[in-house]
């Protein structure tokens, strides 16, 4: 059975990737257990993947990838494992880390074969950091990333978890799923409002204001650098940067299919109102 969920997002599958330290298992184990079941009664597929080495968890992400484009696997990865700010993801079998770079990398190559439909849910402390890897000039790793900023307690897992996955399986609504059970400890990070973001503050900086008469200065500066301009010249020079850094669709037209992979929902328009008001998405 396929859901769709809010955002127009498509989920067949839960992929549970753990990677547990000794001790761990019987407060784990229980989770697990219960998430597992609460999909077979929902009709949402469950596959849990133990990985010891960094090397099973590549695999593991690239086997996705390969069945998200050949068998239409549209998963929502779940993140069982520790984690750090500067380390990356840790593979307790072997007592070392997999860094946000090459994690960024491979969801983001699961996220493409799955057409864009990638959310991931990490239980690892801090990984929320590997949106420091997110730039809207690559594809991002997911549509929607729900991952704790800081450190996080075993018994926020153990009392929220499984609330969150039988509302989310239960409404179709992972944002809902989220502000109810997950919000108080985890931060929502939504591809399409990072892009609206990123624009925004891109837009007011150097496209419009005080910050587009610099960069106009900066460019005929550049000019001037390579040939000398006469007053006249400069001034045409002036206008035809101006018209070259204002702002249109085209922004979004040229960055979109490589950062979102889809037609955003939100308009020009939209952008240049927050701009306007110098508010952000």
């Amino acid at each position: 059975m396929t859901q769709t969920f809010d955002l127009n997002i498509d989920i067949n599958s839960v992929q549970w990737i753990r990677s547990l330290r000794a001790g761990e298992e019987s407060w784990n184990y229980k989770i697990v257990d219960d998430v597992k079941s609460e999909c077979k009664r929902q009709g949402m597929a469950f596959s849990l993947h133990d990985v010891q080495t960094i090397a099973e968890f590549e695999r593991v992400l690239r086997a996705l990838a390969s069945e998200a484009a050949d068998k239409g696997v549209r998963p929502l990865i779940h993140i069982d494992m520790h984690g750090g700010k500067d380390a990356g993801l840790e593979i307790a079998g072997e007592s070392k880390c997999i860094a946000w770079p090459e994690v960024a990398d491979l969801l983001s190559a699961v996220n493409i074969a799955a057409d864009r439909n990638l959310c991931v849910v990490s239980a690892a402390c801090e990984g929320l950091h590997v949106i420091s890897e997110v730039s809207i000039n690559k594809p991002c790793p997911f549509v929607i990333l729900i991952a704790p900023e800081k450190s996080i307690l075993i018994s926020f897992l153990e009392d929220n978890t499984l609330k969150f996955y039988q509302v989310l399986l239960q409404t179709d609504d992972i944002v809902a799923a989220y502000e109810a059970h997950l919000s108080s400890e985890l931060t929502l990070f939504n591809a399409e409002k990072q892009f609206a973001r990123a624009l925004t503050l891109y837009i007011h900086d150097h496209c419009v204001g005080p910050g587009a008469d610099a960069r106009i200065d900066g460019l005929i500066e550049d000019m001037k650098k390579a040939t000398a301009l006469s007053p006249n010249e400069e001034a045409a020079a002036r206008v035809a940067a101006r018209a070259g850094i204002e702002p249109s669709q085209k922004l979004i037209d040229d960055r979109a299919p490589t950062f979102l992979g889809r037609v955003p929902r939100f308009a020009f328009d939209d952008i240049m109102k927050a701009v306007g008001t110098g508010s952000t998405p």
